[in-house]
Formats: structure tokens, sequence, C-alpha cells
């Protein structure tokens, strides 16, 4: 009998059950480490085997397993999952693609769910310090999903689930499979998915709304499908070059708020397409030169109704708009190394172009003409990591970002007569330096500390979006600037316990947020530079092999998030937040894997009166067992939500109920 409790933390190892040849893509991968690969403040890493253990199938889920992260499920009018890393979003921290940026060019309003996690490797996550190498716009860290790439001549593995509501009634299942074969100098891969939610139930515990009468939550379904291809190859040991394909398509709906709801809205359409090349070149003396280079479409429909009934449609917001995306880049690091190796120095250069194109039917008779707007994106930056003596790192770095503006168009209705709007170009910059230094005072352990600035230019939706009738644009918005610190240090006690913990301080500048204003009556939202915030607080992360068969761990964050304007609050991030996770093998390959979410209350803003109060605590059991009878064949069966918790993390959407999964997974 084996008992393990896991913390995700990257300080610990996982179990036998996890512990599958997944393949890491190192070209995807960050920079994220030292040259003595001790791990710059703030990193961790969360493994594919991990996230299978946990059953962590979507980017939101799998980012909640750990330290400094809070997570918003679905919880909006557009039925989107957004993260926080230490209390910053997705606008604040760039989510990546194996070191390419997944940007929408409008508004980056990724839907953090619609990221699945069977082909990806692992996910690397920088909190607060990010290297500037890495590319512009980390002001609160990083995301970056790094794919899989084959280890063998001939591997695989396929999964088909199931899902199941309270009462036993299926309401979706996910379908995925992966192949590569690895040769002498090439590999090829591929993988796909699909994924289909007919519904989700509330909990017993809700109580009827006017919008929402409980049991299957109103408007909960979508679809997802993935493909993901992978070519390369390796001439030698060091060098590696790769072209790397991705199409994702889906459709959702959005549950209607339950507390005042007037949006009923429905995406039939959701799609992005990646074509994208990776390579490294290596010299004798361990200088390199990396390039990155991609073109990316995005393709976004969303059909709006005047009621539940979803038959006719909305008198102020239209019939439908349709976003018609396109993004494409690249960027150049060079690495060389001096001094024999005691000094690394580091240079990338970053450029994007983003055009965004959208067009809605007003009316049965009115069909807006496109409108198109362009922004260009560019970075330079230097780094420098030199070992000042064996134990001890130094790293420098600065980046200067360029955002240009060549287009931004409106459209608008001025005495029932239509017409272009032409915004005034402007063009923002920011000098970004930043500093860190690692010092290994034993073999096993370390401590680190870091500071930087780092800057977010605002997207083209916060400036110029009139968000369908419902804002006032914002056209002269400023960057939002941040100065994060943080001291951390990591150890291991003994042979077995390894144990973490890090202090953090973040302070913003030209915070942006959203106000609400009225106007003739009518309620509308503006975006504003608010003053300052302030993010500061501790994580804690612990894992120990106490005997043979039990390993213990937990992670905890304590974190504060304060805005100067006293009349303002920070939403969505709460202040106590903890996780554990087990996996104990209670017979001969059958093992029992339970996990506990903590969440504390937070700031949440009511959805009729736009007041702010304190709510959304949770804890959340979960519940897995899974048989391996052979090496090649796992079946698990297990339930979200054990004890059926009634909780929210926006006001007016509540989270799913108790629910009941099956997966069977054979790998080859």
């Amino acid at each position: 009998m084996t008992v393990t409790v896991i913390a995700c933390t990257a300080l610990g190892p996982i179990s036998a059950l996890a512990a599958e040849e997944s393949g890491v893509f190192t070209l995807g991968e960050v920079h994220v480490s030292a040259p003595t690969e001790s791990q710059l403040p703030g990193t961790s890493v969360l493994t594919l085997d991990e996230m299978r253990l946990l059953n962590r199938e979507t980017l939101d889920d799998a980012l909640n397993a750990m330290s400094g992260t809070s997570i918003t499920h679905g919880g909006s009018s557009r039925n989107e999952s957004n993260y926080y890393i230490r209390g910053m979003d997705r606008l604040r921290v760039p989510l990546y693609i194996d070191g390419i940026r997944v940007y929408l060019p409008y508004d980056n309003r990724l839907d953090m769910a619609r990221f699945t996690t069977s082909d990806i490797a692992e996910i690397q996550v920088t909190k607060g310090y990010t290297s500037v190498i890495n590319g512009p716009g980390a002001m609160g860290g990083s995301v970056n999903l790094v794919s899989r790439r084959p280890t063998a001549p001939l591997s695989g593995d396929v999964r088909t689930g199931t899902s199941f509501d309270a009462n036993g009634a299926f309401n979706g299942f996910t379908t995925d499979a992966y192949v590569g074969t690895l040769q002498k100098n090439w590999y090829i891969q591929g993988s796909g998915q699909w994924a289909q939610k007919d519904h989700f139930g509330l909990s017993d515990d809700f109580k009827a709304t006017a919008s929402e009468n409980g049991g299957n939550r109103n408007e909960s379904q979508k679809q997802d499908y993935k493909i993901n291809l992978k070519v390369g190859y390796i001439p030698n040991a060091d060098d590696e070059y790769s072209i790397n394909y991705i199409d994702q398509n889906g459709r959702k709906s959005a549950p209607p708020n339950t507390v005042s709801n007037n949006r009923y809205w429905r995406w039939p359409e959701w799609g992005k397409k990646s074509l994208y090349w990776l390579s490294k070149t290596t010299a004798d003396d361990g200088s390199y030169i990396k390039v990155r280079a991609f073109y990316d479409q995005m393709n976004n429909t969303v059909d709006f109704y005047a009621n539940e009934t979803y038959t006719n449609a909305h008198a102020r917001q239209g019939v439908w708009s349709n976003y018609r995306d396109t993004a494409w880049g690249g960027s150049i690091e060079g690495g060389l190394n001096m001094l024999a190796g005691r000094d690394m120095l580091r240079a990338a250069l970053h450029g994007r172009s983003d055009s965004h194109k959208e067009r809605s039917r007003v009316s049965a008779t009115v069909l807006e003409p496109w409108q198109e707007s362009n922004e260009d994106t560019y970075s330079a930056a230097l780094e420098n990591t030199f070992k000042v003596t064996r134990d001890w790192d130094l790293i420098t770095g600065v980046s200067y970002d360029l955002r240009i503006l060549n287009k931004a168009d409106d459209w608008g209705i001025v005495s029932n007569v239509g017409r272009a709007i032409h915004y005034e170009r402007s063009d923002d910059h920011a000098l970004n330096p930043q500093m860190a230094t690692v010092y290994r005072y034993s073999d096993s352990g370390n401590v680190s500390a870091s500071i930087e600035r780092r800057t977010r230019f605002p997207t083209l939706s916060e400036r110029f979006s009139n968000k369908f009738g419902t804002a006032y644009n914002s056209p002269n918005l400023k960057s939002e600037k941040s100065i994060n610190t943080q001291l951390a240090i990591k150890d291991k006690i003994g042979a077995d316990t390894k144990v973490g913990a890090t202090l953090f301080h973040s302070y913003i500048d030209d915070a942006i947020t959203t106000r609400s204003i009225r106007v003739g009556g009518d309620t509308f939202t503006q975006n504003i530079n608010a003053g300052s915030a302030r993010h500061k607080g501790f994580e804690l992360e612990a894992s120990s092999l106490v005997l043979p068969s039990l390993e213990l761990g937990a992670n905890y964050t304590f974190m504060l998030a304060e805005v100067t304007n006293k009349t303002l609050r920070e939403t969505g991030i709460p202040r106590h937040k903890s996780t554990l996770f087990a996996d104990w093998e209670a017979l001969h390959a059958v093992h029992v894997v339970p996990s506990v979410e903590l969440a504390s209350e937070r700031w949440m803003q009511n959805s009729s009166t736009d007041a702010y109060y304190r709510g959304g605590d949770m804890a959340v059991a979960n519940l897995k067992v899974a048989w391996k009878p052979i090496d090649d064949l796992t079946v698990e069966a297990g339930a979200k939500n054990l004890f059926d918790n009634n909780y929210q993390t926006n006001d007016g959407f509540p989270e799913e109920g108790r629910n009941y999964f099956a997966n069977v997974r054979v790998t080859f």
C-alpha cells in the first residue's frame, strides 16, 4: 500500500501512476533558468504527468493547482475562464505556445478553458520576474505551453472519456489521440482532440432566480476541436529545426447572469490557426541562435439575442458581430558564451503585426462595412548572466518596447446615417530594466531575489471599443507599468523533504480598470487609468516523503491586492488560497487520487447595482480512482466538486455542482 500527497509546486517527484514518458519539445521552452540550471525567481513547471494524475484537462484547471494562481471558471457574460498570477490577469500575463505569444489582436480576451492539456508536455509559469529575452508585455509573469515531441521510433496514446452530472445523466465526452515517430535525424508527430459538453448541473443548494431555475445550467453547452502537427529535423545533438501547425475550432453559449442579465449571446464560430517555425543552431562553445516565426489567423462570430428565447435580435447590440484577425511576426535570439562559460550574453529582437477586421449586422436591413485596425509591436532586449562565483549568478537585463498604431477604424450611426470613424493614431514606448541573483548555498538549496520594471500596452479594445453600444471608448488610455520584487528560497531537508517560500510585491502605476457611468438614464462602462495598485503576499510550498510509502505536500498563497482609488476594488483575487493532492495506491495497480482546493472570499461586483462586496469563498473536493491492469492501459473514474459546493467566482455566475467522469487511456 502506497500513499502519496502531492502539491503542484515544482518541488517534488510525482507518483508511479504519472511517471510516463511525455517528451518535452525543448525548442518551445522559454528562458527560465540560469546557465547552471538554477530556476530564476518565481518559476514553476507543471508536467503532463502531473496534469494527468490530477485530471487537469484544460489550462485554467491546470494552473489552479499551482501556488500564486487563481482562476475564474467561465464566470462572465462571455463564458470565458481567466487566470490570475499573483493578482495579474490574462492581459498582464501573456500566454505562449512553444515560446510564441498567443494574442487576439483586438481584445486578447482568451478563454483559458479552450486550451487543452493532452498535447502539452509541460506548462512553464513565471510569476513576477520574467526574462526580457522572452518578449514584451510580461507585466506580471508569463504562461508557456510547451508541446510534446516523439521519444521513440513509434509512440502514442489514445484516450476517450465521458462525463455525467450529479443525477448521473450523460453531459459530455472527450476523445484525444497522439502519435509520433523519432528517427535518427528527423521526427514527425500529430495529435487531435474533440471535446463536447451538452450542459453542466448546478449545486442542489443553488436557489432559483428569474433567469436560472437551477438543475441544468441554461446555455452551458460547448464544443472544441484541435489538431496539432509537427515535423522536425535534428542534424546533431545540439541543433534542431521544426515546423508546427495548430488548428483550434469551437462553439459555445454563455449562461445568463443569475442576478441581472441583459446579454443572451452565442458563439457559433471560434477558430484559431497557427503556423510557426522554430530553430536553434549551436556553436561548439555553447553560443547559439534561435529563430521563431509565425502566422496566425483568428475567426470569431457572436450572435446577439433579445431574451431567453434566443429567437429575436437584440435592439441595441444588433444581430451578430464577426471578427477576422491575422497576426504575423517572429523573433531572433542569440547567446554568446564568454569567459570560459562564466558569462552568457543574450540578445533578442521581437516583432509582430496584428490586424483586426470586424463588421456587425446592426439590424435586418443594416450591415456595417468592414472596419480595420492595425498595430505593430517591437522589442529589443539584452540580458547578461555572470557567474560571480561558482555558486552565485548575477542576471541583468533591459528591453525597449515600441507599439506603433497604424490604423484604428470604427463605424457608427449619427442622425440615422452610418459613417466611418477614424481614430487619431498614437504610438507608445517603454524601457524595462531588470535584475536578479541566485545563490546556491548548498547542493540542494538556493536563495534568489529579483527586481524589475515592466510595461503593458493597452489593447485596441480597451482604447476604442464601445462594446456593442454598452461602453464609452478611451483612446487616450495610458500604458500600465509595474515594479515587481521578490525574494525566494528553495531547499531540501534530508533526502526526501523539499520546501520553498517566496515573498513578493508589485507596485502598479496607471492601473487600467473599468468604471460605470450613467448617461441619459442608461449605464455604460469605460476603461480608465485608476492611479496605482499594490499586490503583495507570500507563497509556501512543501513536499516530503516521510515514509517509503507516504509522501505529503501542500501549497498556500496569501495575497493582498489594493487600489489607491478607494472607490474601486481589484476583483476576482482571493486573499487566501491553498491546494492539496494525494495519490494512494490502495491495491496493486489501483490508485485513489483525492484533491482539495480552498479559497477565501474575494472582492466581487454586484451585477445589478455595481456595488462591491466580499464573496466567492470555496472548498472543492475531487476524487479519482485509477486502475492500471497492464502498463499500456489505464481506466479511471471519479467525481469533481464531491460535496456539491455552491460557489461562484464572479457575481451571478455559479459554478458547476457535483459531477462525475470516466476515462480509458491506451498507450503504445
